[in-house]
């Protein structure tokens, strides 16, 4: 298999350097021969910017800028998060069915949180209630349709508890490529503009957890005391309080007033999906 050095030194022997990109500034490409006579416009390598022909629907740099900055943002999201299934991304605003009051409730209140997260950061977003309610999907869709908000310019993660958890507790034990993830998502969850972490408290049993979780939540609602967070969890706030301690208790408290949702009396949405 040829080496990525070789095949750009190839590509290098029949492009020409035309120009610099007006959207992230690198070098605009080229062939060096024109194609029937006439010479192919050029492109960004970089980020996909294609000079205009006049043949094809002209975008102005402004929609190529943001159209950098939405694969960037998607790049880092996909890239980054921890998942409990890759049909994550998919509970959007638009597959979350609301049939009764309740769950129009629950719609209309995830949809102001959006407004909330971008207009009066910072702010933390809590869902408890039984599994099955729709916290999950309904976080998800606040995550996706605040990244919008934000036209792309915000770094948001999402997280399973339950995995992370399961990762940290064993992390002296992990491949090589594996703890590097975890470092980049460890410092992920501190610094990103928004962060939902999913299913919180999912290992505790019989009202108690281990040591490692327990530092593991210290060290990321230390670090999102004044950062966006959206925590959804199937557990009360007495039973986070049990397990975990009431300094996390108050951590999640910070921001939290007025942003706060019960899923109560909402039907079970993963056996009727």
């Amino acid at each position: 298999m040829q080496s990525t050095n070789t095949v750009f030194q190839r590509l290098q022997s029949i492009l020409e350097t035309c120009g610099t990109c007006p959207v992230c500034g690198e070098p605009l490409y080229r062939p060096q021969v024109a194609i029937a006579g006439r010479e192919v416009p050029g492109a960004c390598p970089a980020c996909g910017y294609k000079t205009p022909t006049g043949v094809e629907n002209k975008r102005n740099p402004k929609e190529w800028q943001l159209s950098a900055q939405k694969k960037a943002a998607n790049a880092y999201l996909v890239g980054n998060s921890l998942t409990p299934s890759g049909r994550a991304f998919s509970n959007t605003f638009e597959t979350y069915v609301a049939k009764t009051p309740e769950e129009k409730k629950a719609l209309a209140f995830a949809h102001e949180k959006v407004d909330t997260l971008v207009d009066q950061p910072p702010a933390h977003v809590y869902f408890t209630g039984p599994a099955g309610s729709g916290k999950t999907h309904l976080a998800t869709a606040i995550l996706l349709d605040y990244i919008v908000r934000r036209n792309y310019l915000a770094k948001a993660l999402y997280v399973d508890w339950g995995k992370l958890s399961t990762m940290y507790s064993g992390r002296f034990n992990l491949q090589p490529d594996v703890q590097t993830y975890l470092t980049r998502l460890m410092d992920g969850m501190q610094t990103c503009d928004l962060l939902l972490l999913d299913d919180f408290g999912a290992e505790v049993y019989n009202g108690t957890t281990t040591k490692a979780p327990v530092d593991l939540a210290n060290t990321i609602f230390n670090s999102r005391v004044d950062k966006n967070l959206i925590i959804t969890t199937n557990l009360t706030g007495e039973m986070i309080k049990e397990a975990y301690t009431q300094r996390i208790v108050s951590r999640m408290n910070a921001h939290v007033s007025g942003n706060a949702m019960l899923f109560a009396g909402i039907r079970d949405h993963r056996a009727t999906a």
